[in-house]
């Protein structure tokens, strides 16, 4: 099967939002300044941090049923069920990694990448023990193995990376460039399979999105769920119509009421929005 349209990067991660509200889908992360927080299942455009769709984890004992393939595979394939056969390339991190959803994926015509754990279900058996295969070898040596339509394989950096993908071949490749010391320390350039490199370039889409909704955050200190979610949502909408916003100027550079410094901005957006709307409310009133 061939992907003929253009392919578009998509990550799916998590992402925290913080609140001080007290119910069974707050969550604690023991290493963060904000400990207590919101968790949302997130995917988001690659390429400018377009948040796409969200979902909110409820916690174990929400009486949510999970599939056996388990909730990262359950997660993933909520969020794209409006993503399928539109050319689109996904990543996410080993938490979500798995034969399964690589394959599932692949049918559902949506090719797939993203970093692995060797003790998942169905990983091929002449790829495990990763460790061990690296002891002695060089940095930057690989091992590979094709099954059926994912690519499974291991490249050495500092310490072993292990991938899953539907997208790339394993002949593929980009030169980077790392240090090493032998007398002294010097630059050296190595071959990174192009899953690797893609995976890197691409994984970022939801931080992306939370960088954006940080700098331009209208979040309010809430004692109910609700209403974080409810500031969030608000946040997440401003960012995507000015993602939308500087694509429309893009394809019409030509129409003067869309013109703006070069340095325009999402907080410009939101100030420009929101005299708009002031002015849309006074008309309104007289």
């Amino acid at each position: 099967m061939q992907i003929t349209v253009p392919a578009f990067p998509v990550a799916v991660d998590e992402r925290m939002v913080k609140s001080k509200h007290r119910s069974a889908i707050r969550q604690y992360i023991k290493n963060n300044p904000t400990k207590w927080r919101i968790k949302l299942w997130v995917i988001a455009d690659s390429a400018n941090g377009y948040t796409y769709d969200f979902d909110v984890y409820a916690g174990k004992n929400a009486g949510q049923e999970v599939s056996p393939n388990g909730l990262g595979y359950d997660v993933v394939m909520r969020l794209v069920s409006s993503l399928m056969n539109q050319g689109y390339h996904l990543y996410f991190d080993n938490y979500y990694t798995s034969v399964q959803l690589v394959q599932d994926l692949f049918k559902m015509e949506i090719p797939a990448c993203g970093t692995a754990s060797e003790n998942r279900r169905g990983f091929p058996q002449s790829m495990k023990n990763g460790k061990q295969w690296a002891k002695g070898k060089e940095r930057g040596s690989m091992r590979w193995e094709r099954e059926g339509v994912y690519l499974a394989l291991q490249w050495l950096d500092n310490r072993p990376v292990t991938m899953l993908s539907t997208i790339d071949s394993a002949n593929s490749f980009v030169l980077v460039d790392r240090k090493e010391q032998v007398n002294k320390w010097c630059n050296i350039k190595l071959k990174q399979p192009q899953a690797i490199h893609s995976y890197n370039q691409f994984m970022n889409g939801v931080d992306r999105s939370d960088q954006m909704l940080a700098q331009n955050s209208t979040l309010r200190k809430c004692l109910r769920w609700w209403k974080t979610l409810f500031f969030h949502m608000i946040d997440i909408a401003l960012v995507n119509s000015c993602i939308l916003f500087q694509f429309h100027r893009a394809q019409h550079p030509e129409v003067e009421e869309l013109m703006q410094p070069s340095r325009y901005s999402t907080s410009d957006f939101q100030e420009e929005l929101m005299i708009n709307c002031m002015i849309e409310r006074g008309t309104h009133s007289a």
